[in-house]
């Protein structure tokens, strides 16, 4: 058996260098294409988030997290620190801002599934 030649792998040079130069360059050149669009229950939209409203809010936590915690004029955070993220599967915006700010911040993010509710655990939740 022999490898088939196939036609050379077009790779594009001008792609950002990561996913923060990749995100800063959407929310700057298009800031009003949507990321991100939340759903209800019924599979209906209930926001759109933007490229450009994704880089802002995503700044200004980064911001946030580096300079307005602290104690005693000490950063609570450090680059390289964790930062756990609990957020239900229905508040997906606020988990990508969170995230990215985290990135952006030099944070690592570290997703966190919300613990069931005994209710949803036994089924109740679902109509069984």
């Amino acid at each position: 058996m022999s490898p088939l030649a196939g036609e050379p792998l077009g790779v594009v040079t001008n792609w950002p260098p990561s996913l923060l130069a990749s995100l800063q360059r959407w929310g700057i050149t298009q800031p009003r294409s949507p990321c991100l669009t939340a759903l209800d229950n019924a599979g209906k939209p209930v926001y759109t988030l933007t490229y450009g409203k994704l880089w802002t809010r995503s700044q200004k936590l980064a911001f946030t997290l580096m300079n307005k915690l602290s104690t005693r004029n000490e950063p609570l955070l450090l680059p390289g620190d964790r930062v756990a993220l609990v957020f239900p599967n229905s508040d997906p915006v606020m988990f990508m801002v969170a995230f990215y700010g985290c990135l952006l911040a030099e944070l690592i993010p570290v997703p966190i599934e919300v613990p069931l509710t005994r209710k949803v655990r036994t089924g109740e939740g679902r109509g069984h």
